[in-house]
């Protein structure tokens, strides 16, 4: 039986709304500035941009882009974003929040930024560095040498 957060989505949208939640009930450290929609927006998009060309890549590589079954990889992709982080889908899912963070204005959404980025370790890239460690052995960890997690 699939358990609910084995999809990173739904982490993100938990996360989306709780920061809502913060945001709407607890008016404290509330901010804005000039730009704070633009900024939110392009964030957004870039976000969307990320997971958008990284996913594209795990397709034309003809390999899996599902987190619950890592060990179903055909291959290892190390080019376009992911020569610079092993994750931009998961940095992609972190600049969505930061978008939804700053067009919220309330500061104390910050914590659930980190939340993301440790829950997101814990619960998907532990599970997935692992299944391709064992499939790609040696390739996998000069890459893991070469590229960063994050950024």
């Amino acid at each position: 039986m699939k358990k609910l957060f084995d999809y990173p989505i739904v982490l993100v949208v938990v996360l989306a709304v709780a920061m809502w939640g913060v945001g709407e009930f607890i008016p404290l450290f509330q901010t804005s500035f000039e730009y704070q929609k633009r900024m939110a927006i392009f964030l957004l998009g870039v976000g969307f941009l990320m997971i958008g060309v990284a996913g594209y890549l795990f397709r034309k590589a003809h390999t899996t882009v599902n987190p619950e079954t890592p060990e179903k990889s055909t291959y290892l992709v190390t080019y376009g974003p992911y020569k610079l982080s092993r994750n931009p889908m998961y940095i992609g899912f972190l600049l969505w929040l930061m978008a939804w963070a700053i067009w919220i204005g309330s500061l104390l959404n910050i914590v659930f930024l980190v939340a993301f980025v440790l829950l997101v370790n814990r619960l998907y890239i532990a599970r997935e560095e692992r299944a391709l460690h064992q499939l790609f052995g040696q390739e996998f960890e000069a890459y893991v040498r070469k590229v960063r997690r994050w950024i």
